[in-house]
C-alpha cells in the first residue's frame, strides 16, 4: 500500500512511518521546508516538502496514495501569535480531508487528541463519549484540537472513511524538539518544576500509540474515535516517579491550587514577551484529573499499555543519550514548535 504520512518528522509521525516501512508499505512523508529528513530517507521514506496550509501541495503529495495518516499539527502551549495554531490544526485538517476526498483516498487515520474530548468529574476516567466541556479552561492548543476534530467529523458525515485516534500524553524515544509533554519530564529532572498542584494526567508510550495508529488503519471502524491512552497518574506521583527513575534526589512540593494559580498569573505577564514555564490556562487545565479509559482501543485495536516506569526510563535514557540535559540544549530556548 502507498501511504502518505503528514508530519512524518514529528514525534508520533516518525514512529508511525517506521512501522509502516517495516510492514512493507511504500511511505511518503510530508516535511516542512528546512527540516532534517535524513533519518526518514534512510528508513526508506519518500519525503516531500508540504505545509498542510497549502492545498495544492497536499493534492500533489497524495497522488497515488490509498491511505493517509494525518499527524501534522502544532503541539505547543504558547505562541505570541496564536493564529498559526488554528491555521495548521483546524484549517490544515480541513485541507487534508478535502484533498483525500478529491483524490479518492480509501482511508484516513486522523490523529486527534485527548484535548478534543471532555474531562470527567473528579478522578473518573473520560471515554470517547465524554462531551467537550473545557471552553473556560482550555488554552489555544486544546481549543484548536477540539475544533479540528469537529471539522474532520463533518467529512465523515459526508462519506469520507476516517478513523480518529486520540492519544493522551506520549513520551518515549525520539522526542527531538521536544514536545511539551517531554519537556515536563526534563523540567522535573532539572528542578524547574519543583512543585505539583492537585490534578493528574495520563502517560502513554509513543511506541504503543504508533502501533495503535497502524491497527486503526487495519481494524478501526469508520467515524469511530479511539482513546490511545496509558496510565493515569496524579501529578505529584508522576513527578516523583520521574525523579526516582532518573536517579535524582529532590523533593517535589505539593502546593494548593490557589498558589499554582497565582504562579500561572505571573506566567501570563511573562508570556507577553516570551514563553513562560506555566500560565493560568495551563494551570487551570492540568489542575484537573486528565484521566482516560482506553478500553475500546484495547478491545478493537489491540492497544497495549507499557508500565509508566518503563516509559519514563526509555524517555529519560533517550534524552540523556542525546544531550538534552546539557544546559545549552535548545529546548530551554522555547524551540518546541512541533508536529505530532
Amino acid at each position: 500500500m502507498r501511504v502518505l504520512v503528514t508530519g512524518a518528522s514529528g514525534f508520533i509521525g516518525r514512529h508511525v512511518s517506521e512501522l509502516l516501512i517495516a510492514r512493507g508499505d511504500q511511505v511518503r512523508g510530508t516535511v516542512l521546508a528546512g527540516e532534517d529528513c535524513s533519518w526518514l530517507e534512510e528508513q526508506g521514506v519518500e519525503t516531500t516538502v508540504c505545509d498542510v496550509r497549502d492545498r495544492v501541495a497536499l493534492q500533489d503529495a497524495m497522488d497515488g496514495c490509498q491511505a493517509v495518516f494525518h499527524l501534522a499539527a502544532l503541539y505547543t502551549l504558547w505562541m505570541k501569535d496564536v493564529r498559526p495554531i488554528y491555521q495548521v490544526n483546524v484549517q490544515g485538517s480541513r485541507n487534508v480531508m478535502e484533498a483525500a476526498r478529491s483524490k479518492g483516498v480509501e482511508r484516513v487515520v486522523y490523529t486527534s487528541s485527548i484535548a478534543a474530548l471532555g474531562v470527567a468529574p473528579g478522578r473518573l476516567p473520560a471515554t470517547e463519549e465524554t462531551v467537550f466541556n473545557q471552553h473556560r479552561r482550555a488554552n489555544h492548543y486544546v481549543l484548536s484540537k477540539y475544533y479540528a476534530e469537529r471539522a474532520v467529523r463533518e467529512y465523515v458525515d459526508q462519506g469520507l472513511d476516517v478513523v480518529i485516534v486520540n492519544p493522551s500524553f506520549p513520551v518515549g524515544r525520539g522526542d527531538l524538539r521536544p514536545t511539551p509533554t517531554g519537556r515536563i519530564l526534563l523540567r522535573v529532572c532539572e528542578g524547574s518544576y519543583f512543585a505539583s498542584q492537585p490534578g493528574g494526567m495520563n502517560l502513554v508510550d509513543v511506541e504503543d500509540v504508533a502501533r495503535s495508529h497502524v491497527a486503526a488503519l487495519e481494524r478501526g471502524r469508520t467515524g469511530r474515535g479511539y482513546l490511545l491512552s496509558g496510565t493515569n497518574l496524579a501529578t505529584h506521583d508522576l513527578f516523583r516517579k520521574v525523579l526516582e527513575v532518573g536517579g535524582i534526589e529532590r523533593k517535589i512540593w505539593q502546593v494548593p491550587a490557589w498558589m499554582m494559580t497565582m504562579m500561572g498569573y505571573a506566567g501570563d505577564l511573562i508570556g507577553q514577551f516570551t514563553e513562560p514555564l506555566i500560565d493560568s490556562q495551563t494551570v487551570a487545565y492540568t489542575g484537573q484529573y486528565l484521566y482516560y479509559d482506553c478500553s475500546r482501543a484495547r478491545e478493537e485495536l489491540g492497544h497495549q499499555v507499557t508500565p509508566p516506569e518503563q516509559v519514563i526510563h526509555k524517555s529519560l535514557a533517550w534524552f540523556r543519550a542525546n544531550g538534552y540535559f546539557d544546559a545549552k540544549a535548545s529546548w530551554r530556548l522555547g524551540l518546541s514548535r512541533s508536529s505530532t
